[in-house]
């Protein structure tokens, strides 16, 4: 019987171990699966610098890795820099170990000393000999995609000082080697780095950075970076409200065609907030309505973002879009204050507009737009006036000003003077009795309305098509054979056949 209970207890502590041995091995797989996975979109570096294709690293390298973003770790990052860079970059494997040992959240404990398995395992001298003249191609592009993919799970972590770090190192490795293959890994280390002071409230500090690294890469035709950098300039500047001098920027270093359609989106959107801001509706309104038409779906909060400027731009416009028009229904939850404003500039009550403008503020003052919808009032009233003429063929000046909220009867009669001048309402105002009679509503379409509709419409058409023409992309192969030429034909077989054709075209 003892026996029996003993065998029971060996096995009960045979499965144990067993159990335990079976999850440690669970768990190193996990971390080679992760530096298998990063040796993995080494391979595609290498492959882009054989074939000098910066597209292998914007396509598909940065998309792979950020499918990776989950199941990053800190050991399985330095794991993938000993096993990538040992014994090829040592240069670029001591700068590297440096930057990620002063890191925090598992960066510390890592042991650095130890070497990963594969490079204790014993090869013959031509396996790695063949290895090491394969991997010294793509050292320092390996050790650019290194800092890029620590940054990107240091950001995970909200680790913004450990992130500044490692994309000043990275991006002063950048600066040394001026090669196109980098381009797409530097503007993402650029936005890392501006997304950090942004969050660590420095982004003033690197200003004068951004400028720097912006005309280094005017200098080498980076158009990645120079379309990255001017963004995060313009992000800059509208974070600390300098207006001019984003609208200044913008004017003279916007490029004409853009190769990111993500970055394209960016600008169109900080383009229509800067004209915003400087008066310059229409143009705002053409630059939101592009952006929100060329943002993903993914990006919601920049969705959003777009639709709560367009529908403040809009109504500064004097327009009142119905809800479908400027949101769609997976945001429309997340805009009750400006729908609530909207409402208010419609009725064209002043009093209402004020009250939804106090209830609101704060999420107003969050998005940047309190300055702008102060300036809603004009509209209000504006509003209110077109809808009182409407309603009305004659009317005192005392009944508008209580109507629309006004404190006297000479604020009223300077309002509706200026709306006749300006065209709003078609009326006839009496100085001496102090009553507006309107005229009869005309027909719109013996207006321009229609044709201005029908205009807009058009252009847009248009720059869609000149926008898509401009994107297109050929194979740069393809012009030799565009190019070649039969050598067996000659000159006079080559007149022949072009005075059959005129002869054709004469018939």
């Amino acid at each position: 019987m003892g026996k029996s209970n003993t065998e029971e207890g060996d096995v009960a502590m045979t499965d144990a171990n067993d159990h335990v041995e079976k999850t440690n091995k669970e768990e190193d797989s996990k971390v080679q699966t992760i530096q298998d996975k990063l040796l993995d979109n080494v391979r595609l570096i290498e492959q882009a610098v054989k074939e000098k294709e910066p597209r292998l690293i914007s396509s598909r390298l940065l998309r792979q890795t950020q499918v990776l973003k989950g199941e990053l770790t800190a050991e399985g990052i330095v794991l993938f820099v000993q096993t990538y860079l040992g014994g090829v970059g040592e240069t670029s494997l001591e700068r590297c170990q440096n930057v990620l040992k002063e890191c925090g959240h598992g960066f510390s404990e890592v042991d650095y000393e130890s070497k990963p398995e594969e490079m204790e395992q014993e090869e013959d001298g031509a396996t790695q000999k063949k290895k090491k003249k394969k991997a010294e191609i793509a050292v320092i592009e390996a050790e650019l995609y290194a800092y890029v993919v620590a940054s990107m799970y240091l950001v995970q972590n909200k680790a913004w000082s450990d992130v500044l770090r490692v994309c000043q190192v990275g991006v002063g490795v950048l600066m040394e080697h001026n090669t196109r293959i980098v381009d797409p890994m530097g503007a993402r280390l650029y936005s890392y780095m501006s997304l950090a002071s942004e969050k660590m409230g420095t982004l003033s500090q690197i200003r004068g950075m951004l400028l720097q690294l912006y005309r280094a890469a005017v200098l080498r035709h980076d158009s990645i970076g120079q379309e990255t950098l001017l963004n995060l300039l313009l992000r800059n500047y509208l974070h600390y409200k300098l207006y001019d001098q984003a609208e200044a920027l913008r004017a003279k270093a916007q490029p004409e065609t853009y190769k990111s359609s993500a970055q394209h989106c960016r600008l169109l959107y900080y383009h229509g907030r800067i004209q915003a801001v400087l008066l310059e509706y229409s143009d705002a309104k053409e630059a939101l309505v592009q952006a929100s038409r060329k943002a993903p779906l993914a990006a919601k909060g920049f969705r959003l973002q777009v639709a709560k400027w367009l529908i403040v731009v809009r109504l500064l416009l004097g327009e009142v879009p119905n809800r479908s028009e400027v949101a769609p229904a997976d945001l429309r939850s997340m805009m009750h204050p400006y729908f609530e404003l909207a409402k208010a500039v419609g009725a064209g009550d002043v009093n209402v507009f004020m009250e939804v403008a106090s209830k609101y503020q704060s999420s107003f003052e969050s998005d940047g737009l309190r300055l702008v919808v102060a300036r809603l009032r004009a509209n209000v009233i504006r509003s209110g006036v077109r809808r009182i003429a409407t309603a009305y063929s004659r009317i005192s000046l005392s009944d508008i000003s209580n109507k629309l909220g006004l404190s006297n009867v000479s604020d009223a009669e300077y309002i509706v003077s200026k709306a006749i001048r300006d065209g709003g309402i078609t009326a006839e105002l009496d100085h001496e009795t102090g009553i507006m009679t309107c005229s009869s509503v005309t027909d719109v379409y013996s207006t321009d309305e229609p044709l201005n509709a029908f205009h807009a419409r058009i252009a847009f058409c248009l720059d869609v098509y000149n926008e898509a023409y401009k994107a297109i992309r050929h194979d740069p192969k393809a012009r030799k054979t565009w190019n070649a030429w039969p050598k067996d034909v000659e000159e006079e077989d080559i007149e022949a056949i072009l005075e059959d054709f005129e002869d054709y075209f004469d018939e």
